[in-house]
C-alpha cells in the first residue's frame, strides 16, 4: 500500500480527536492526552509503559501521581510489583533510593523459588544493572536454563559494569542463532545496549532481513533499525532494506509487533514513519495507542 493512503487526517477515538502528524501544539496535546488515558487504563502493564513514557518525555509530575495514587497498590503482588519498583527506580532522584530499589529486585531475582525471578532480571537488566558481580552459579544455571530466564541473565551480562567501559553485545548475538523466544528476547535486549561495531550491527541487520516469522522479525528489525549509526557508510543500502521491511509491519494485527514497531520509530526523526504512527494511535488497543503517541512526541524532540 502506497504510503499516502496511510495518511490520517483526524480520527476521533474514545472522545480524543488524533491529527495528522504535524508540529503543532493541537497535535501534541492530543498525544499526550492518549498517554493520560492509558494511565488510567486497567490493565496494570499498560499503566506501567504510560507511566515510563511520562518519566521518559519529562512528564514526572503526572508520573508520580500515578504512581503514588494508583500503581502503589501493588506493591504485595508478586510480578507486579516488579513493575512497581521499575517505575519507582525510573522516578528516583537520590542514589540511596534507587540502591534501595536495586536491592529489591536483586534479592527477588536471587530467590531460589521466588515468584518474581524471571520478571526481576528483564527489569534489572533494563535498568542497566550490570549481573557480573551476582552469584556466579546462580547466573549460569540460569543461562543454561535457556527461554526467557536465559536471555535475561545473559541480556544482563552484557551491560558495561562501569562507565569506562563499554556494553558487550557478543553473547546476545549469538543467542540470534538459538530459538525462538531468545533471538526475540536478544533483538530486544540489544535495543537497550549501546551502539554496536558496524560487523556487529551487520550480523544483526543479516538475521532481521532473512527471518520469515513476524513477531521475532519486528524485534530483529526493530534493534537494528535503533541502532544503526550513520558513521556505518558501508551499511547503507542495508539499513534502507532495514526501514523499508520494518514499516510494511504497520499493518500488522499482533499487539507485540506494533509494539516493537512503534518503540524503534520513536528512536529517530523519520518522515514516513510519523504517517504510520498517526494511523497507530488510533488503534483499537490501548497500549498500542499510547506507545504510538509517545513515538511521535518523541519524534519531534527527535526533529
Amino acid at each position: 500500500m502506497a504510503l499516502a493512503s496511510l495518511i490520517l487526517l483526524s480520527t476521533s477515538l474514545l472522545g480524543v480527536t488524533v491529527p495528522a502528524c504535524g508540529g503543532d501544539t493541537t497535535a501534541r496535546s492530543s498525544y499526550m492526552a492518549l498517554l493520560t488515558e492509558a494511565l488510567a487504563c486497567d490493565d496494570f502493564w499498560v499503566a506501567v509503559h504510560a507511566t515510563e513514557y511520562m518519566i521518559d518525555l519529562g512528564h514526572t509530575t503526572q508520573a508520580e501521581a500515578n504512581c503514588r495514587e494508583r500503581l502503589s497498590a501493588y506493591e504485595a503482588i508478586p510480578q507486579k510489583r516488579v513493575g512497581l519498583w521499575r517505575v519507582q527506580y525510573q522516578l528516583a532522584s537520590a542514589e540511596d533510593a534507587k540502591a534501595r530499589i536495586l536491592d529489591k529486585l536483586v534479592a527477588a531475582y536471587l530467590a531460589p523459588e521466588g515468584p518474581d525471578r524471571v520478571h526481576a532480571a528483564e527489569t534489572l537488566a533494563k535498568l542497566r544493572f550490570c549481573f557480573n558481580a551476582l552469584d556466579q552459579q546462580t547466573l549460569r544455571k540460569d543461562r543454561e536454563q535457556g527461554g526467557m530466564m536465559g536471555a535475561f541473565v545473559t541480556w544482563g551480562l552484557s551491560v558495561a559494569c562501569d562507565r569506562q567501559r563499554l556494553d558487550d553485545p557478543t553473547r546476545l548475538l549469538d543467542l540470534l542463532n538459538a530459538g525462538a523466544i531468545e533471538q526475540r528476547l536478544a533483538a530486544y535486549g540489544l535495543s537497550f545496549l549501546g551502539k554496536p561495531t558496524a560487523q556487529q550491527w551487520q550480523v544483526l541487520a543479516t538475521a532481521a532481513l532473512k527471518e520469515t516469522e513476524e513477531e521475532p522479525k519486528a524485534y530483529l528489525l526493530g534493534a537494528a533499525y535503533q541502532l544503526y549509526d550513520t558513521g556505518y557508510t558501508a551499511d547503507a543500502t542495508m539499513y534502507r532494506q532495514v526501514r523499508a521491511q520494518l514499516l510494511t509491519l504497520s499493518h500488522s494485527n499482533v499487539k507485540s509487533v506494533c509494539m516493537e514497531l512503534c518503540r524503534a520509530l520513536a528512536s529517530r526523526k523519520d518522515k514516513a514513519g510519523k504517517t504510520v504512527l498517526a494511523r497507530l494511535a488510533t488503534s483499537s488497543n490501548t497500549d498500542i495507542r499510547a506507545t504510538a503517541a509517545y513515538a511521535l512526541l518523541k519524534q519531534y524532540i527527535n526533529e
